[in-house]
């Protein structure tokens, strides 16, 4: 809860109504402007191995973690590296090809289609899941829903990915936003730093 801000003990928060700039989409209180995040690229490293819960079943090992959950930033670019001889099977309907999915599959291959916006990946006839060069890459559009993961013949592998949109962010002078502030202590404004 916000507290009177009384000049005889400082507490809770004063702020001031001065407009000191104004990109159109945004108030900035004593900022110097906004930034949009540059997008990036990153590379996850797929493999295959049992299950800790269950050594008969595998699942996907992404950077070394079992299954996890991923969170994606809209606009960036992820390429999961699927070059690992572990999810390679001579056999195509016995190999770990991860693809994505918009609507959740619990682990399972069935319900709905593929994901393919902004999505690239090797040809499986010049390059087979588990060799070298083999990839499925995403550029996770503006309006990406929430999406999954999951291996196209093996029930019990993937999970959720989380996508969200970047902050943008506010520009101060020397890594500082000061709000309104008179000095940078005391009870005179509020002063962020990062």
């Amino acid at each position: 809860t916000l507290e009177d801000n009384s000049e005889s003990e400082p507490h809770g928060i004063l702020l001031e109504d001065v407009l000191d700039f104004d990109d159109g989409k945004n108030l900035l209180i004593n900022a110097t402007g906004t930034t949009t995040p540059t997008n990036t690229t990153e590379i996850f490293v797929v493999t295959v191995k049992p299950k800790s819960s269950d050594s008969s079943a595998n699942a996907f090992y992404i950077n070394g973690v079992e299954n996890p959950e991923i969170t994606l930033a809209r606009g960036n670019t992820y390429r999961f590296d699927l070059s690992d001889s572990s999810l390679y099977n001579a056999d195509t309907t016995k190999n770990h090809q991860l693809l994505f999915k918009s609507v959740k599959v619990a682990g399972s291959t069935t319900g709905g289609t593929s994901y393919t916006t902004g999505v690239t990946q090797s040809t499986s006839t010049i390059t087979p899941i588990g060799t070298t060069g083999s990839f499925i890459q995403i550029v996770v559009a503006d309006d990406a829903p929430q999406l999954y993961y999951y291996c196209t013949n093996h029930s019990g592998m993937g999970n959720s990915i989380l996508t969200f949109t970047r902050p943008t962010i506010i520009n101060g002078v020397d890594d500082r936003i000061v709000i309104d502030a008179d000095s940078k202590i005391g009870d005179d404004g509020i002063l962020l730093e990062s």
